[in-house]
């Protein structure tokens, strides 16, 4: 198996690496266009696997694009639009009929702060968005570049500085991903919000908001995405950067050590994404199309062995190769006064076309029995037209896509046209059986089809763990499995049923022990058994040392609960497991696995505590023979333990002082990710947090915001000691003050794992001693 490994290596990439990479697709290659740094212009990279790539030079040397912020380029109807902003002045617009320039300025300063992107929608309207705090903005756009009222995109607000927009289609829906809260913070992440009225919104913000996050210095502070179409035409990926960060003495703070590109594939989840990643090891590249070539060039290369790759009899131009009876296919051809783009071609007499005139795009063929133009005792024949719109040239590159579904697929009866992404066509599904290539056209360029439709091969990736394995993204499989099921609230879950099974395909990025956990919810007691398919990797449930399968018991539970399964044993790199559900039925959300860690305790007080805790940032936590004092306005966190620790309890004696305590100090639980920056939301940490204002305490569960789980009066006293216990097993969290319980609360979807710490968000305090059990 091929593999990849982040971050990606590019040729005659400055030595500082490159940030913001922006990808997009064109006639089968793909063009990379990073922000350049000090360079007046653009540098190009261009690629046909995404994996390698070759440097096309400065596509647009000119000295308004000095130190240009995100350039993109967009193509529409025969002009590729670059937009860049020049050390994020405003915007420029730049046109040329070539990806690889050279481009020519269009307008003058725009304005609009940074980060603009456009995108067309399906009538052929442009529009242009762009950063501007707190959330995305976006216009419609002339094709002159004339930019109209602004509209805010709401749901795009990451609650502080949001930037770095991107908004893509699929099934109908709208996605934008956007980057928040400042390039500089560990907490730099990529957040996604959903539409299903177009471009400029509404937006919703979906449960999994978070797209990618990693707060670690090491290739963490991870932002500023694209998102693209894979070489298999059917996958999606998301380019993004991540920025090395470096402490700069002890207790002062980080500074930057150059910016990296990454790439992972995004999957889909129903309606939901998820990335599998973010990825550091070996990852299997991304999958070619089952044909492709480009006609109007040699194209030998393509397909070793293959011979010729195009037959060309009468008006056709045909791939030698037949796609199979579903899948998408893509054909990118100039139409001229009567060209047309052909799929599912036996002979000249069955085929089915999609033809332009001036105006209208015309979809013919021959339709299936189950159709009622056959029933009818009609001709047989399908014609469906939609109008093109105003403005459509018959005389530049268009790309046309068919994706045609299996008729077991479950999925809507129809098939999907459309040109340029955008225009879309339904018909009905067909068997697509048969060459792919043009009739008539003024020019074929690239041609290509793969077996896999509407993400089909996301069930075949390898899944990234450490991470979330979600009941949607399974295996298909010819035994009796489990379906969908969507949830009063609209969620979308696995329903697995009794003899009913489910397998995964995992790249484990380490070998080593991991937990397996499942979200679950089972109305009737269930029992279920999971194995690998490897037999030389063990599987141990928590009652066992090692065998090759475990099985669990799960007792009817109300409501969606996280549940431990086992440990299982992973070697390093790809592998399968499955699950059999022996009893009951469950609606299964997904799993997670992750490493499991040893048990680390300790107790320190004083200076031994102040060498053993891990400051997160800032200079705001003063080392004491007393302990660790807080007294400055910002936040501060001292950590202990693992990022993977799952269970255990964090044990302090804490001294508030002053008898203004409207912020708070306390412990953490399960703290993953955790930042703190000026220029971010206040909350960067996700995890728990027990908290206290000297009136109340309260449990926060924390995901870059905050869900208040409980809130009770509690005062404490000032400038005494105090001793504050939490404890968290499985989904519950305990909290004590001075051995009396004082809050508890269950959380049934449950933070997997995550560090303990002690800190605050302002107040004035004095850790003197810390003892914690975690594994």
């Amino acid at each position: 198996m091929r593999t990849y490994q982040n971050p990606l290596e590019l040729p005659e990439q400055p030595a500082e690496g490159c940030g913001d990479p922006f990808v997009f697709r064109f006639n089968g290659r793909y063009y990379m266009c990073p922000s350049p740094g000090a360079v007046e212009g653009v540098i190009l990279w261009e690629s046909e696997d995404m994996c390698s790539w070759r440097c096309l030079g400065n596509a647009a040397p000119d000295p308004r694009l000095g130190h240009t912020y995100a350039p993109e380029i967009f193509y529409f109807n025969g002009t590729f639009y670059l937009i860049g902003s020049p050390k994020g002045e405003g915007h420029y617009l730049f046109t040329s009929d070539s990806p690889a320039g050279p481009f020519k300025r269009l307008t003058g300063n725009l304005g609009l702060v940074i980060d603009g992107s456009m995108i067309a929608g399906d009538d052929g309207t442009l529009y242009f968005t762009h950063a501007e705090y707190p959330s995305i903005h976006g216009h419609r756009m002339d094709r002159d570049g004339v930019i109209h009222e602004a509209v805010e995109l709401r749901g795009t607000s990451m609650g502080h500085w949001t930037e770095g927009p991107g908004i893509f289609k699929r099934g109908g829906l709208h996605y934008i991903t956007m980057t928040g809260n400042h390039l500089l913070s560990r907490g730099y992440r990529v957040d996604y919000a959903i539409s299903e009225h177009g471009p400029l919104g509404p937006y919703r913000v979906p449960r999994n908001k978070t797209l990618l996050v990693d707060t670690r210095c090491e290739y963490g502070s991870l932002g500023h995405s694209s998102s693209v179409i894979g070489p298999d035409l059917d996958s999606f990926w998301i380019f993004y950067h991540s920025f090395l960060l470096e402490r700069d003495g002890r207790r002062r703070g980080y500074r930057r050590r150059g910016r990296w590109v990454h790439m992972d594939r995004m999957l889909f989840c129903g309606d939901e994404l998820q990335v599998s990643g973010p990825t550091l090891t070996p990852c299997p590249v991304p999958e070619m199309p089952d044909f492709y070539g480009w006609a109007d060039q040699d194209a030998s290369s393509c397909l070793p062995g293959s011979g010729e790759l195009f037959l060309r009899e009468d008006d056709f131009v045909l791939s030698a190769k037949e796609m199979s009876a579903s899948g998408t296919a893509e054909v990118t051809l100039v139409p001229g006064s009567a060209g047309a783009a052909v799929f599912a071609y036996r002979d000249n007499a069955r085929f089915l076309w999609v033809e332009f005139s001036e105006h209208e795009l015309t979809v013919r063929g021959p339709v299936s029995q189950r159709h009622p133009a056959a029933q009818e005792g009609q001709s047989g024949q399908l014609e469906v037209s939609r109008p093109l719109f105003e403005g459509f040239r018959l005389d530049v590159l268009h790309t046309v896509r068919l994706e045609c579904a299996p008729e077991d697929s479950g999925q809507t009866d129809c098939a999907v046209i459309m040109v340029d992404n955008i225009l879309p066509v339904r018909i009905p599904k067909f068997d697509c059986t048969g060459r792919v290539g043009s009739k008539n056209s003024a020019r074929t360029s690239y041609v290509a089809f793969s077996r896999h439709v509407n993400q089909s091969g996301d069930r075949l990736h390898y899944q990234y763990v450490p991470g979330f394995l979600s009941g949607l993204t399974c295996m298909p499989s010819g035994r009796p499995t489990a379906r969908p099921f969507r949830c009063e609230d609209g969620e979308q879950r696995l329903l697995i049923r009794a003899g009913e099974s489910l397998s995964y395909r995992i790249n484990a990025g380490r070998e080593g022990e991991y937990h397996l956990q499942a979200v679950l919810q089972a109305f009737v007691p269930m029992a279920a058994e999971w194995k690998f398919a490897d037999s030389r990797i063990p599987v141990s449930p928590p009652d066992q040392s090692a065998v090759t399968h475990g099985c669990k018991k799960i007792a009817r539970m109300e409501a969606l609960k996280r549940v431990e399964l086992g440990k299982v044993t992973l070697a390093a790199g790809p592998q399968e497991w499955s699950l059999t559900m022996l009893e009951g039925e469950a609606q299964v959300r997904g799993f997670d696995l992750f490493p499991a860690r040893g048990r680390e305790a300790g107790e320190y007080e004083g200076l031994a505590l102040c060498r053993k805790a891990a400051q997160i940032e800032g200079e705001i936590c003063i080392d004491r023979a007393e302990g660790l004092q807080m007294d400055r306005p910002g936040q501060v966190l001292c950590q202990f333990g693992d990022r993977f620790n799952t269970d255990g309890f964090i044990e302090t004696d804490i001294i508030f002082h002053g008898d203004e305590m409207r912020k708070s100090a306390g412990v953490f639980l399960r703290i993953s990710e955790n930042s703190a920056y000026p220029d971010q939301v206040e909350i960067g940490h996700r995890g728990y947090y027990i908290g206290f204002n000297g009136q109340d305490v309260f449990i926060w569960r924390m995901n870059f915001d905050k869900t208040v789980l409980v809130k009770r009066r509690c005062p404490v006293p000032i400038g005494a000691g105090c001793r504050v216990r939490a404890e968290m097993r499985g989904n519950a969290i305990a909290v004590y003050l001075d051995g009396v319980l004082i809050a508890d609360v269950y959380d049934n979807d449950s933070l997997p794992f995550g560090l303990a710490a002690v800190g605050s968000f302002g107040a004035r305090v004095t850790f003197t001693r810390v003892k914690y059990e975690l594994y």
